[in-house]
């Protein structure tokens, strides 16, 4: 293999991880030669050492041997990566300066790279003699010590190209000399072809802090946005011209310069090109939406390479498929991302303030009417025109398939996707153009206002009569900003009957997408989509466990007694110390089986959805593993008859450190009580009754009583508890009726889809008069009185008398002043404890 492994290290931080894929072949007799030279290596101190290089353009990142780092006391930070087949990995990021080995005059070029045990192998055969070559092919023994990959290969190498014979290699010309590289005739290279491509992707990382931050939703604090540079420059710049409107690229320093990346980008464009070669109907979706880009004047193309000094960058882009897509089947991704000499456009960029709207308060409203609605604002980003000043940050390459020309470079007019300030333009622009049209369309500029999550508009209306105006205002609201709402979807058919059949997904289209759940309009039920690309049958290992955990997509909680089976499960390998790719125990192994198992049944779990407000209850519950919150609404129709719907629910897996149940029992009453509030703030609705719930007849004790009494742990919580839901909304529940109690001990999907007490709670819960009878004592000997006392605070009295001589040492002090100082401090110490209370 390309890398050798066996040196890595244990990094002290937990730095962003990143993937490498590293694929390697093997073929016949015939061989190719690699770009491949000798250069000086220096370190800051100036002292250097010769070394092998190898150019790879295909290669995202630079890399340099271990050896070579050590030897010349090269340092730099660690930098966590994954490559592919091995796992996590901490490497060490180096910073040297290469020259011709030759010419010591030449210009030093600095590099930074990772450092590797081992690259790869050395080529070995002799060509173009009569040139000064960059690498010395007399030394067949030694191996690459350092690679050379995207982010600096340009800095390197120029376009000065000497070919040989048909099936002879060619020479490029760099700054380190002459490179020999591509075919080479008879068997003079080893039957071992190293096909070198290094990509560094964002894996992992962001697929779990993203669960973890949908699982924290309702139960932790909510961050308020504040006011940022790129809010006041968007006040400050955004214009309408009549048809649409046009803003700046918020840029975190308005002198900061970019590279002309123009050969990575180009580069890029090949390799695409490759890639298309082999799916024509890729490749033909592909062009069709470049071509629509340049049609609807969404881009639009130069002609000269440079652009702005400074200002000027290309765009390496690629398609993604999307075959679960009512429209867009394939969209094309334009990378910001993308490091060339160590800088991106994105890294240049200010993202501004989160603008969204929480998405779980959206899904919480949409089931808060009877009619519900959901529409797509069509191509948002490329509906907002982009100044003429930062167009040049926007270029991109583009070439039919198949053609020998030149790419042409095109550049976009509008916002595009991909770079890291887009939704907050997008989110600023819809917002803003609302708010000045709110008094001319007050429904349809608060649905925007509230309800928009994304390119998404999704709320509900209690009648038909209501919704179809809403409709109506918000068609011609966006209409109004250079917007158009398409891929409406209704409940109810009826009220989207004034709207064009191109508008409306389709009538054979039962089930559609909302905020990433699966809604049944037909029989207005949500739903949960089925991981399709697990094998239940693959390698069990710690990574794969939390990356298909963490793909479970469940907002409101619904399968949260499910998914709390698979996050104990990840303490367990935690406290196991297991690598991410290591195997697991297989007292393990067989539970992970039986979950993943289940994960095909999730499809049949469905839940109705509209629902009017009256109650809202909320029930804690812990165990040793796990504990967690329910809540639940309440609801007397018309005709009298009442309903009770499963709304919302958190879970957690219990501290690493051992606690007490009785604390864990309290922290479950704190999340009833931060989830009972949040559901109720989100919904925005009149509610009756609030009422909370717990089977632990010691956490009610603590809520209804004095908060000062107890030690900090219980005294902190319950002050949180009081401050959110007053104590006479506190009852007990047993426990065989508690549904929090499901959740706290986890349950097989099976189970879960039939079990009533989960979905709709307790049976007495929509008749008052059922309801189990409240405890009323206070006393402490009615509860657990053994162990309140082990959480009571003791306080220790101190009694101080008061002398009234002062004597002190003056031997102790060596100057005259601080001795009087001290003495009138003391008298005056004395004097104020004689004075009366006031």
């Amino acid at each position: 293999l390309l890398f050798d492994l066996q040196d890595s290290k244990t990094p002290t931080s937990t730095p962003k991880e990143n993937k490498v894929h590293v694929p390697h072949a093997t073929v016949g007799n015939r061989g190719t030669l690699l770009q491949s030279a000798r250069a000086r290596l220096y370190n800051e101190e100036g002292n250097s050492t010769i070394v092998n290089c190898l150019f790879d353009s295909g290669s995202q990142r630079s890399f340099v041997k271990k050896s070579v780092a050590e030897a010349l006391s090269l340092r730099g930070p660690y930098e966590t990566v994954n490559i592919e087949s091995f796992g996590n990995i901490s490497i060490r990021q180096v910073k040297f300066w290469l020259t011709s080995v030759k010419d010591n005059s030449h210009k030093k070029q600095m590099v930074e790279a990772l450092c590797l045990k081992k690259i790869t192998d050395r080529p070995n055969i002799p060509i173009f003699t009569s040139l000064q070559l960059a690498e010395d092919f007399t030394d067949l023994s030694s191996t690459f010590d350092v690679l050379i990959g995207l982010d600096y290969y340009y800095d390197f190498i120029n376009q000065v190209i000497m070919k040989g014979q048909e099936g002879e290699p060619m020479a490029i010309h760099s700054t380190l000399g002459w490179i020999i590289c591509g075919p080479t005739p008879g068997k003079v290279m080893t039957k071992n072809v190293k096909t070198l491509f290094a990509k560094v992707e964002d894996h992992l990382d962001d697929i779990l802090k993203n669960f973890w931050d949908i699982e924290a939703i309702g139960i932790k604090e909510e961050e308020k946005g504040a006011d940022s540079k790129a809010s006041q420059l968007f006040e400050k710049t955004v214009r309408f011209d009549g048809e649409r409107y046009e803003v700046q690229l918020p840029w975190s320093n308005e002198e900061s310069q970019l590279p002309n990346n123009y050969k990575q980008a180009l580069d890029r464009l090949i390799q695409t090109e490759r890639s298309l070669r082999r799916n024509p109907t890729k490749a033909q979706l592909y062009d069709n939406g470049m071509k629509e880009y340049s049609e609807n004047g969404f881009v639009e193309e130069v002609n000269d390479v440079k652009g702005r000094p400074g200002r000027t960058w290309y765009l390496p882009h690629h398609t993604v498929l999307r075959e679960d897509k009512s429209s867009t089947k394939c969209r094309i991704v334009f990378d910001g991302s993308a490091q060339f000499r160590n800088d991106s456009l994105n890294r240049q960029l200010d993202p501004g303030p989160p603008l969204q709207n929480d998405l779980v308060k959206i899904l919480l409203r949409f089931r808060r009417f009877r009619v519900g609605l959901q529409a797509d604002i069509s191509k948002m980003f490329l509906q907002i025109g982009l100044h003429e000043k930062d167009r040049d940050v926007t270029r991109f390459l583009w070439r039919e398939l198949g053609s020998q020309e030149a790419p042409r470079i095109f550049r976009f007019r509008r916002v595009c996707f991909g770079l890291t300030c887009s939704p907050f333009l997008a989110m600023s622009v819809t917002r803003y153009h609302a708010l000045n049209h709110l008094q001319e369309f007050p429904l349809g500029a608060n649905q925007v206002l509230e309800n928009m999550y994304v390119d998404d508009i999704v709320f509900s209306v209690d009648e038909n009569e209501e919704a179809m105006e809403t409709v109506r205002q918000l068609m011609v609201l966006m209409k109004k900003g250079g917007f158009h709402l398409t891929k409406w979807v209704s409940n109810m058919k009826a009220v989207l009957a004034d709207l064009p059949a191109e508008d409306i997904i389709g009538k054979n289209t039962i089930t559609s997408k909302t905020l990433g759940i699966v809604w049944d309009s037909a029989n207005d039920e949500l739903a949960y989509s089925v991981l399709s690309e697990v094998d239940p049958w693959s390698r069990d290992t710690k990574r794969q466990l939390i990356s298909v955990t963490a793909k479970l997509y469940d907002p409101l909680g619904h399968l949260s007694p499910y998914i709390i089976r698979a996050k104990v499960l990840f303490q367990k390998l935690w406290k196991k110390g297991l690598n991410w790719d290591d195997e697991l125990p297989s007292d393990l192994q067989k539970e992970w089986q039986t979950w993943k198992l289940e994960l095909c049944d999730i499809s049949d779990v469905s839940h109705p959805i509209s629902w009017f407000h009256i109650e809202l209850h909320a029930f804690g519950d812990a165990s040793k593993t796990a504990y967690g919150a329910v809540v639940y609404l309440v609801v007397t129709k018309e005709d009298h008859s009442t309903i009770s719907n499963l709304v919302m629910a958190k879970s957690r897996v219990a501290p690493l450190k051992k606690m007490t149940l009785p604390r864990l029992e309290l922290m479950a009453a704190q999340m009833a009580a931060k989830l009972i509030t949040f559901v109720r703030d989100a919904l925005k609705m009149r509610i009756d009754r609030l009422t909370c719930w717990t089977d632990s007849k010691i956490t009610l004790f603590w809520i209804k009583g004095s908060s000062r009494r107890w030690k900090p742990f219980i005294k902190n919580r319950v002050e949180n508890i009081q401050q959110l839901v007053e104590p006479s909304q506190w009852r007990h529940c047993p426990t065989n009726s508690n549904p929090a109690d499901i959740l706290s001990r986890g349950s097989t999907i099976t189970r879960l889809r039939s079990n009533s007490l989960w979905w709709s709670g307790p049976n007495w819960l929509i008749d008052e008069d059922s309801w189990p009878k409240d405890l009323e004592s206070a006393k402490l000997e009615d509860y657990d009185a053994e162990y309140c006392v082990t959480e009571e605070r003791r306080s220790v009295k101190v009694l101080a008398e008061l002398v009234e001589n002062i004597s002190l040492t003056p031997e102790r002090y060596e100057h005259l002043d601080r001795l009087l100082r001290i003495t009138a401090y003391c008298m005056r110490f004395g004097k104020n404890c004689r004075l009366p209370k006031s």
